[in-house]
C-alpha cells in the first residue's frame, strides 16, 4: 500500500481493496477511498457512490471504519438446493 505518488501501481490486497494510482482505493463492493483536500488537509475520504462516511488520516483507517459497515449488513445465503422440488401433492 505504500506506492509513491506517481506511481501506476495496480496493487490488490486479501480485503478485497485494490489501489487504482497513487491516490485511489477501489473495493469489489462499489466502495472508494480517495485522497482529498479538505479545509487545506490532505485527508482520506470514504465513498460509496455519493454517500460519503468520513474523512481520515490514512487509507487504513479508511478500510477499517469500512470493514465495520459492512460486517453489519445482510449477506446472502446460499440458495438450499432441494428448494426447487416440490413436494408430492403440491400445486405450481
Amino acid at each position: 500500500m505504500n506506492a509513491m505518488p506517481g506511481s501506476k501501481s495496480r496493487e490488490t490486497h486479501t480485503d478485497g481493496w485494490c489501489r487504482n494510482g497513487p491516490y485511489e482505493f477501489v473495493h469489489v463492493t462499489g466502495w472508494t477511498i480517495s485522497n482529498c483536500i479538505v479545509s487545506r488537509k490532505s485527508v482520506w475520504t470514504l465513498m460509496h457512490g455519493r454517500r460519503t462516511e468520513g474523512n481520515f488520516p490514512r487509507p487504513e483507517d479508511a478500510m477499517a471504519r469500512h470493514a465495520s459497515l459492512v460486517q453489519h449488513t445482510h449477506q446472502p445465503t446460499p440458495i438450499d438446493a432441494d428448494a426447487h422440488v416440490r413436494k408430492r401433492g403440491e400445486r405450481p
